[in-house]
């Protein structure tokens, strides 16, 4: 699916729906150079998800951790891997903006699982991912990888004040209820707890 989000990102990837119901690959890139004629960098500027489900992962070890549905939902688990990108207002002074959100970039390797029930209309999904904040999250390489492609833009120039490194863990647990789903209107209620 092809969707613009409110902040004028565009995002091109499979529906996490059509994932739970078989095995599958999927690729989302949501970038602000989609929103043209005017291309911003600040805030979440830049995101990466990639993933692979199949249902021979179902028996992984680190399955049994994650949160699942019952036997009559539809199982399926994947590895993802995930890149944010984030920065200042101002991207092209190399002076630290202390009053502006601070340059970072994250990279996440997780495991998710995802369970479908059509009779409750009713997704349940679950992960646990390790991974990196700071310059290994490579954040100032992509971000100055794309400018360099894309015509009239500059480098970003404070990348050296970014988010120092660090360790991530995070732990996740997302249940998607159908509360109204018609040909013409569909209405969700959603609900997220994350550790780490």
């Amino acid at each position: 699916s092809i969707s613009i989000l409110s902040s004028s990102i565009l995002v091109i990837a499979i529906p996490a729906w059509v994932i739970a119901q078989s095995n599958a690959f999927y690729i989302s890139v949501d970038n602000d150079i989609f929103n043209l004629p005017n291309q911003t960098d600040r805030y979440y500027t830049n995101g990466l998800d990639v993933g692979v489900f199949h249902t021979k992962l179902n028996n992984s070890f680190i399955n049994k951790i994650l949160v699942k549905g019952n036997g009559e939902f539809v199982q399926t688990t994947g590895i993802t891997f995930y890149q944010g990108i984030y920065t200042p207002i101002d991207i092209y002074t190399d002076e630290l903006q202390n009053h502006d959100r601070p340059y970072a970039s994250v990279a996440l390797l997780k495991q998710e699982h995802i369970s479908v029930s059509s009779n409750f209309n009713l997704r349940i999904t679950s992960s646990v991912g390790l991974g990196v904040i700071g310059k290994y999250g490579g954040g100032a390489f992509i971000q100055n990888a794309i400018h360099g492609l894309t015509p009239n833009s500059e480098n970003a120039n404070g990348w050296h004040h970014q988010i120092a490194n660090d360790l991530l863990v995070d732990y996740q647990v997302k249940a998607e209820k159908g509360i109204i789903n018609s040909n013409y209107f569909q209405l969700d209620i959603e609900g997220v707890g994350q550790v780490g």
